[in-house]
C-alpha cells in the first residue's frame, strides 16, 4: 500500500506498561493488535509510539517505539508529531494502590488537552476512588473534553455518570481489550491446572487454604499442575512456596512446577490453553482462560474479580478472607470432570467478548479517519464539499443515523456560554466549517481547513446527488409560508427529488413526539431543519435516535433563500469573503448577533482556541 500523510496515523499510548506485568503487557498487545488490524480493513497505517516505565523493555517485546514515562521533552515532542493520545486498558484512573499514579495519569491527559490532542480512553476500568472531594470533579472534567471515553465494565460507567457527572451517552461500556486477543498456537488440553496467585491482603490464609485444596486434589487425581507468575518476582516467590509446601507434603516434584518467565503475553494465552482449569487471583489470568476458553476458577481480592467473573456468568470461588479448602476442591475436581458451560455456548459468548473488546479500536480509527481538527475542542471537517457529500451518500447506503452540524463563529461563541450547546457540537457526528470565520481560525492557528463548506451549498448538493439517488427529503423549519414555497421551488428545480414532506419550525416541545410520528411515518433519507440557531441542532440531537434518518442537517436560513425570501450573495461577494456583511445588508436585525464576530477574532488571535470555563449550565 502507497502510505501518504493520511494514511499514516501516529498515535502516542500510555499505560502501566514496562513493568514486566503479564496483565498490563497483555493490555497493550491487544490494543496495538486491534489498532493494526482495525486500521489494515480502514486503509490506514497506525505508527504508534508507547510511553513506558521500561524502553528498552517494551521495544524489544512489542516491536514498537517507546519513551520513557518521565522524560517530558520526548513525551512533548511526540505529541507535537502525534494524531491521537491513547490512554489504554488497565484500572488506572484508581487511588487505592496510590495517590500518586491517579495525579500521574490525570495530569498526562490533562497535558494532552491543554497541547490540543484528541485524546481517547481506550477500555478503561475506573475506581475505586477513595478520595472523591479531590479526584471526581477532576475526572469528570477531563472525560467530558475527550474525544471518546470507553470503559471495561458498568461499574466504571456508574462511576463516571452518577459521581464525576459525565453524560451516560458519551461513555460507551465495553470489556477488556484482552479479550479481543486469540489463541495463535493451538495445543491439545493436557490434565494440567495452570494456578495464578499474588500476594494480598489475608496472603496467609490464601496459602494454607489453596494447599489444602490442592493437596486432596493431586491425591485424587493424576493431574500436574504449572504455577504462572503474572508479575515478577512477587508472584513467583507465592507460587515456590505452594511449591515447597507441597514436596514437603510428600508431593512428587515431577507433578508441579512454576513455568519460567514467559516474557510475552501470547506465550502465557498459549499455555494456558494448553491446560484443563486455571485458578487464580490475578484479572487478567482469568481472562487469558475466557480467551482460551479453558474453564476458570477466581479468588476475589479486588471488586474488578467479581465484576469480571459476573460478566462471564460466574462467582468467585470465595475472597482472600472467605475462601475454604474443600468447596475450592470441590470445584476444581468438577472442572476437571467437564466444562463448566457446554462448548458451544462457550463459543457464543466467547465471540460477543471478542466483538466488544474491539470496539474501541474501530470507534477511533473511524473518529480518526474522519480528517477532521480540533478547534475550541469541536471536531471541524478538512474535507471538500464533493468529498463532505460522498460521505453522507455513504451515510445513507448504509443507513447510519449522522447530524450534520454547519458551524460559524456565532455558534461557537455560543457554545462557549452554554454547556449543553457545547456537548452537542462535540458530539455531532460531522461538523462542517459554515462560516469563513471558522476557516480563518483554522489557518490563522496553522491547521489544514480544505475550504469553507456552506450550509446552503452543501444541501444543494444533497438534492443533486439526491435526485439521480432516488433519495427522500424531509423539509422542517421557518414558517408555514416559507418551507411551503421553498418545498415549491426546489420541487420544480429538481424535478426527480422525492420531497416527502414538510412543515414549519414553529412548534413546542409538548408537539415533539407529533411531529417525530410524521418524519419517520415518511421514511426520509434527509432531514433537512432550519429553526433558530440555538434550537434545530439541539432539537435533532435530542432525538436523533427516535428520528432514525440516515442524514439531519441543521440549515439555519437555507429555506428563506430557497423560497426567495433573501437571496444569496454574488459570487464575487462570497470571494471576497464578504457573505456574511452581504446577509447583513438584506436583515440589519441581524446586527446584535453580528456583534459577537469581533469577539470571536480577538478571542482567536490573543487566545487561540483554548478553552474558558463554561460556566453558564442552561440548558
Amino acid at each position: 500500500m502507497v502510505t501518504t500523510d493520511h494514511t499514516i496515523k501516529r498515535v502516542v499510548i500510555l499505560g502501566y506498561y514496562g513493568y514486566r506485568n503479564s496483565g498490563d503487557e497483555a493490555v497493550l498487545h491487544a490494543i496495538l493488535t486491534a489498532l493494526r488490524e482495525e486500521g489494515q480493513t480502514k486503509g490506514l497505517v497506525i505508527a504508534p509510539t508507547v510511553i513506558s516505565g521500561d524502553v528498552s523493555y517494551t521495544q524489544t517485546l512489542h516491536h514498537v517505539q517507546a519513551i520513557h514515562r518521565f522524560d517530558v521533552r520526548a513525551i512533548h515532542r511526540a505529541w507535537r508529531e502525534s494524531d491521537a493520545f491513547i490512554c489504554g486498558g488497565g484500572s488506572l484512573l484508581q487511588d487505592v494502590t496510590s495517590a500518586r499514579s491517579m495525579l500521574y495519569y490525570l495530569g498526562m491527559i490533562q497535558w494532552a488537552l491543554r497541547a490540543r490532542l484528541p485524546v481517547y480512553i481506550y477500555s478503561q476500568g475506573m475506581g475505586p476512588v477513595r478520595r472523591k472531594w479531590l479526584f471526581a470533579r477532576w475526572i469528570g472534567a477531563l472525560m467530558k473534553r475527550c474525544r471518546y471515553v470507553s470503559v471495561r465494565d458498568p461499574a466504571s460507567h456508574t462511576l463516571l455518570t452518577t459521581e464525576c457527572g459525565v453524560d451516560a451517552k458519551q461513555v460507551d461500556v465495553v470489556v477488556d481489550p484482552v479479550l479481543g486477543c486469540t489463541v495463535q498456537t493451538p495445543m491439545v488440553r493436557e490434565r494440567r491446572i495452570a494456578i495464578s496467585l499474588r500476594d494480598w491482603q489475608g496472603g496467609e490464609r490464601v496459602f494454607e487454604v489453596v494447599c489444602e485444596a490442592l493437596w486432596h486434589v493431586l491425591q485424587e487425581t493424576d493431574v500436574d499442575i504449572v504455577f504462572l507468575p503474572f508479575h515478577e518476582p512477587d508472584d513467583r516467590h507465592v507460587s515456590d512456596r505452594i511449591c515447597e509446601a507441597l514436596w514437603q507434603r510428600g508431593v512428587m516434584r515431577t507433578r508441579l512446577f512454576t513455568a519460567p518467565p514467559l516474557a510475552h503475553p501470547q506465550d502465557m494465552i498459549d499455555t494456558i490453553a494448553s491446560c484443563t482449569v486455571l485458578l487464580g487471583m490475578r484479572l487478567h489470568a482469568l481472562i487469558y482462560a475466557t480467551v482460551a476458553r479453558t474453564p476458570c476458577i477466581g479468588i476475589s481480592y479486588d471488586p474488578k474479580i467479581d465484576q469480571f467473573l459476573h460478566m462471564i456468568q460466574q462467582q468467585p470461588i470465595g475472597s482472600t478472607t472467605t475462601v475454604e479448602a474443600t468447596p475450592l476442591r470441590q470445584c476444581i475436581v468438577q472442572c476437571l470432570g467437564q466444562p463448566v458451560c457446554p462448548e458451544d455456548e462457550r463459543l457464543a459468548h466467547t465471540a460477543r467478548l471478542y466483538e466488544l473488546a474491539r470496539t474501541p479500536a474501530h470507534r477511533i480509527l473511524a473518529l480518526m479517519q474522519r480528517q477532521t481538527v480540533e478547534l475550541f475542542g469541536v471536531s471541524v471537517s478538512q474535507k471538500t464539499l464533493d468529498a463532505t457529500v460522498d460521505d453522507l451518500a455513504q451515510a445513507i447506503a448504509n443507513n447510519a443515523v449522522t447530524h450534520v452540524v454547519t458551524a460559524n463563529p456565532t455558534m461557537v461563541m455560543h457554545a462557549l456560554q452554554h454547556r449543553s450547546y457545547y456537548r452537542m457540537l462535540r458530539q455531532a457526528d460531522l461538523v462542517v466549517p459554515d462560516g469563513i470565520g471558522l476557516v480563518w481560525a483554522a489557518r490563522h492557528l496553522r491547521k489544514r481547513v480544505a475550504s469553507r463548506v456552506a450550509g446552503y451549498d452543501l444541501v444543494q448538493q444533497l438534492f443533486l446527488r439526491g435526485a439521480t439517488h432516488g433519495w427522500r427529503i424531509y423539509l422542517l423549519g421557518a414558517t408555514a409560508e416559507v418551507i411551503a414555497q421553498a418545498h415549491r421551488t426546489m420541487q420544480q428545480t429538481y424535478a426527480e427529488i422525492s420531497i416527502v414532506g414538510s412543515e414549519h419550525g414553529y412548534f413546542s416541545a409538548d408537539e415533539d413526539q407529533a411531529v417525530i410520528a410524521r418524519i419517520r411515518q415518511a421514511k426520509p433519507h434527509i432531514l433537512l431543519v432550519g429553526r433558530s440557531m440555538a434550537n434545530q441542532d439541539v432539537w435533532i440531537a435530542k432525538y436523533r435516535q427516535q428520528l432514525q434518518v440516515p442524514v439531519m442537517v441543521g440549515v439555519g436560513g437555507s429555506f428563506d433563500v430557497m423560497a426567495g425570501r433573501l437571496r444569496r450573495a454574488p459570487q464575487w461577494v462570497q470571494r471576497m469573503k464578504l457573505e456574511w456583511l452581504y446577509r447583513l445588508y438584506q436583515e440589519p436585525s441581524r446586527l446584535p448577533r453580528m456583534l459577537v464576530l469581533p469577539r470571536f477574532v480577538l478571542r482567536v488571535l490573543f487566545f487561540g482556541d483554548r478553552m474558558p470555563p463554561i460556566r453558564n449550565d442552561k440548558e
